[in-house]
């Protein structure tokens, strides 16, 4: 379509909602309800097996505004109140409902990969964090707390998942034109388009200062009405742009069909967009935040934006609220994993961990890191194995005046009349025919129990970028340990004597708490390790590392202290931390304190490598048992291994049995 045609649609449009505007809101009539209401009873059937869900219910709701999805029931209410205002038609009115329902299917086998998104497009979001925080520090705002990474993240993460959510809607659009026919007609595809031109679906009358929110709305204009009725130079262009030797918006939308044809869910169709669609909108993303002005008073800001948009802008359409949309996936989710872990428990006999508060997405968020370390948890084995056997290992000490031992052959030649003599007496005691020394086998010393204490930053910062590497090096170290304790116990006989190993998890940021316990045995330690990886989720405000050192002093009885002085116990204490202490007076004497008890410490730092500050508390406190990885977070995991085997070789090889 035309420019100047697309442009008298809108101007139509526009005046007839002038007109409209005026009116007082009306409420929804018996005679509309039923109209609605019986054209939802002729398609049932055909709703029902567009769905895929043969349970599913369709209720109207004479106040609702939006669709809304209910798993449980199963059920889709239908918004009476919007589709009273909006222009009505029967084939508007079904759009809307295949729509709602186009996704429902990849839904209902996939909530999980849906509500993960966040997390599978942090690397993005990451990625336009440094572009804003760059910016920033260009117009010399990098002190001011409006623009700290931890505010700037969520900001660009949300940026990220609305693109996501606009090429979602592109592609209900094409399911229902795949799968619905009728909206493949021209007559009726007009109809629709004009409706979605109403519904503000569109960016023409949006004009944002930035490039990058265009290009969802674009591309669904360009879906109804082609690339030639869009306005802005540097959509078209990259919409037209060549990819695999065709125009990027026609590949795309060949590809995306191709996809939903095959029946392929988010997996497939995420990892498409990312790797065609989702770079170039980075690049517009980037461009717009290289000329944004940050620091703008609210004036400025409402200058061009909001204020200069019209009345029909704030309009929206019928589909679901995000926050109804995400409600109905974590409904979906819980419903699947309720029967994924029945017909496990069923079959594999998995424990239940539900009663120590670990729920199923605990689970599968340990489950994704336990695949994750799969490599270097091989690696870890390898090393117990050999620390074992070094530990175990045999050593010959000369043991002098014994009367046992290997027979001297010239000794008995030598001395024969006293062996006839020793015959006659039965008395062999006195006779010097053995070697009066010979070699016995001892062992190194180990200690009897092996005490690791980790604790770890949760406070808000971790969220930006580093809560990723924290909770891989958290998980190996826990899952590693587990192996070194069930080695020991199979090698109890070699070692000659029973070896315990015990770990506890301390997450800390404004307050502190104990996640996994030395005494948590069986089932509850299970629990333990899930929900210390599970709840490193960067949600505790500040950085008191000190309390909760000192939680460690205090429980290190008089007792405890002399086993660990004997060497008969050890202790190490490994903590990771993203910024400088809160009370960093009171975390050095907590370290401090933890050394006189016999108590090794190691501690890690992630962060900005500019922040000299941070650098400086943390070597305050923790000196030459501090290591700085400042933004090389991705070294993490693996420096974590190592200080652990650093400290369990010293615990294990220290000393010898005298």
């Amino acid at each position: 379509m035309r420019k100047d045609t697309y442009g008298k649609i809108a101007r139509q449009l526009f005046d007839e909602e002038e007109r409209r505007s005026d009116e007082a809101p009306q409420t929804v009539s018996p005679e509309f309800a039923k109209r609605c209401e019986d054209i939802i009873k002729a398609h049932s059937d055909l709703i029902v097996l567009f769905s895929g869900d043969m349970r599913l219910r369709l209720v109207t709701d004479a106040k609702a505004e939006r669709f809304e999805l209910r798993p449980e029931e199963p059920s889709l209410v239908v918004p009476l109140a919007f589709f009273q205002e909006a222009p009505f038609s029967e084939d508007r009115f079904l759009f809307h409902i295949y729509e709602a329902l186009a996704l429902y299917p990849d839904w209902r086998a996939h909530p999980d990969l849906s509500l993960a998104r966040e997390k599978t497009f942090l690397p993005e979001a990451q990625e336009l964090t440094q572009a804003v925080l760059s910016r920033v520090r260009e117009l010399g705002l990098e002190d001011d707390k409006a623009y700290q990474p931890d505010i700037v993240m969520p900001n660009m993460q949300e940026a990220v998942l609305g693109f996501l959510d606009a090429v979602d809607e592109w592609t209900s659009t094409l399911i229902v034109r795949l799968r619905a026919p009728r909206y493949l007609d021209e007559r009726v595809a007009d109809e629709v388009a004009r409706m979605l031109l109403w519904e503000d679906q569109f960016p023409s009358v949006l004009h944002p200062k930035e490039l990058a929110p265009l290009l969802g709305p674009s591309i669904l204009q360009a879906e109804w009405y082609g690339t030639e009725s869009l306005e802005e130079p540097e959509i078209v262009q990259l919409l037209k742009e060549k990819t695999m030797g065709e125009e990027r918006f026609s590949f795309v939308r060949e590809n995306l069909l191709r996809l939903s044809e095959e029946g392929s869910g988010i997996e497939a169709r995420d990892s498409f967009i990312r790797t065609f669609l989702l770079p170039a909108w980075l690049d517009l993303m980037k461009r717009d935040i290289e000329k944004k002005e940050y620091g703008a008073t609210e004036e400025e800001e409402a200058e061009g934006g909001s204020a200069s948009r019209t009345k029909r802008s704030r309009r929206h359409g019928p589909e679901m609220a995000q926050a109804q949309k995400e409600a109905a996936l974590k409904s979906l989710k819980a419903a699947q994993d309720e029967r994924r872990h029945a017909a496990s428990a069923l079959i594999e006999g998995v424990p239940d961990l539900s009663p120590f508060g670990v729920t199923a997405e605990d689970e599968k968020l340990f489950s994704h890191y336990e695949a994750l370390v799969r490599p270097a948890r091989a690696r870890m084995r390898q090393f117990w194995h050999e620390l074992i056997g070094e530990a175990a290992q045999e050593v010959s000490v000369k043991v002098e005046r014994t009367l046992t031992g290997k027979l001297d052959t010239h000794a008995v030649i030598n001395g024969w009349p006293s062996l006839v003599e020793a015959e006659r007496t039965d008395n062999y005691r006195n006779l010097a025919f053995f070697n009066s020394s010979e070699l016995q086998r001892r062992y190194h010393q180990l200690p009897k129990k092996l005490k690791v204490s980790f604790v770890v930053d949760n406070s808000g910062s971790m969220r930006s970028g580093k809560l990723e590497p924290a909770r891989e090096a958290l998980s190996v170290v826990l899952l590693s340990l587990e192996d070194f304790s069930r080695y020991l116990a199979a090698a109890a006989a070699k070692a000659h004597e029973k070896i315990e190993i015990e770990t506890e998890v301390w997450l800390f940021g404004t307050h502190h708490r104990q996640v996994l316990s030395f005494k948590d045995k069986g089932h509850k330690r299970k629990a333990g390790q899930v929900l210390s990886v599970a709840r490193l989720a960067g949600t505790d405000g500040s950085t008191n590392d000190g309390a909760c050192l000192k939680e460690i002093v205090s429980a290190t009885s008089q007792k405890e202290v002399q086993e660990l002085k004997s060497g008969r116990e050890a202790h190490l204490v490994f903590e990771v931390t993203d910024g400088a202490s809160s009370f960093p007076g009171a975390a050095k004497k907590a370290v401090d304190e933890l050394e006189k008890k016999g108590i090794e410490i190691h501690a890690i730092e992630i962060g900005r490598a500019d922040d000299k500050e941070a650098q400086t508390v943390f070597s305050y406190i923790f000196g030459e048992r501090g290591v700085y990885l400042g933004e090389r977070v991705d070294k993490l995991p693996e420096e974590l291994m190592k200080q652990l085997r650093q400290g369990v070789s010293k615990a294990f090889l220290s000393s010898r049995r005298g």
